[in-house]
């Protein structure tokens, strides 16, 4: 850190050595503290976000920070929105004294804070307090159960936690969550699939052997004419009401070949 301090534009890499670790004094961020803390692991001291309005230049350089030796504080800002660059911390862990009895993680009073991404948090501790999560009177922030969850794990218990948030599970989200009802009801639509695809065909078949008659205008063959010419004359001398169009079949043996769509 000190060396950033002395020359801003120094980047650290630290591709070839994975086991390296680059700590850097904690502090109040703002776009000067950002481009400092480019590759930093760890954070000594407390890592304060406040009275930010809207979300600086090289906020993505906290993406390398993976433990803070203090408390992390995210309070009193606005358009924050989807806050996810803490993407690679996995500890906060409050041992000094210094910290004035804070809990490890507090987020308060952020106006359009819409989502806190921690995907990798794992261990959240401080000895000075019972409580070592608070996050509450952010209105907007919304959260899926599992994603709390995490939160309560890395407190190592419910009672450590102080979490308000807007609950954005979906029933996706808990069917996935519950891999064997989500299997359960996977194994049910594929069956009414194929129920459905079974139905399907079954009637195409039964429609395909059913007699129709083809689309007007006809075209009769000279037999079919003679046919329905004697028909029509029988009918007419005869009681009309004696015919009805469901004898059709019987009295007329018809063929598809017999007619032919006019153009």
């Amino acid at each position: 850190m000190e060396l950033k301090l002395l020359f801003e534009d120094l980047v650290i890499d630290q591709t070839i050595n994975k086991d390296c670790e680059t700590i850097c004094e904690g502090g109040e961020v703002d776009e000067r503290y950002l481009k400092l803390v480019d590759g930093c692991n760890t954070i000594d001291g407390d890592l304060v976000i406040y009275n930010w309005t809207a979300v600086p230049n090289y906020v993505e350089h906290l993406s390398s920070i993976r433990r803070i030796n203090g408390s992390l504080r995210i309070t009193n800002t606005t358009n924050l929105g989807n806050f996810d660059y803490f993407s690679n911390l996995e500890e906060v862990g409050v041992v000094a004294s210094d910290s004035d009895y804070r809990p490890a993680i507090e987020v308060i009073g952020n106006e359009e804070l819409t989502s806190l991404v921690l995907p990798h948090l794992r261990n959240v501790f401080s000895v000075h307090t019972s409580t070592v999560i608070i996050i509450k009177e952010n209105p907007q922030l919304g959260m899926k159960k599992a994603e709390a969850e995490r939160f309560y794990e890395a407190a190592h218990g419910r009672k450590y936690v102080v979490l308000e948030y807007k609950d954005t599970t979906t029933f996706i989200d808990e069917l996935l969550e519950n891999k064997i009802l989500f299997s359960a009801v996977l194994f049910f639509l594929l069956l009414l699939l194929i129920f459905i695809v079974m139905g399907l065909v079954v009637t195409r078949r039964k429609t395909k052997h059913r007699l129709v008659l083809p689309q007007p205008p006809y075209i009769l063959g000279k037999r079919s004419r003679f046919v329905l010419e004697s028909l029509v004359k029988e009918i007419l001398v005869n009681d009309p009401l004696v015919w009805r169009w469901n004898d059709r079949e019987l009295v007329w043996g018809y063929q598809i070949q017999d007619a032919a769509r006019g153009s």
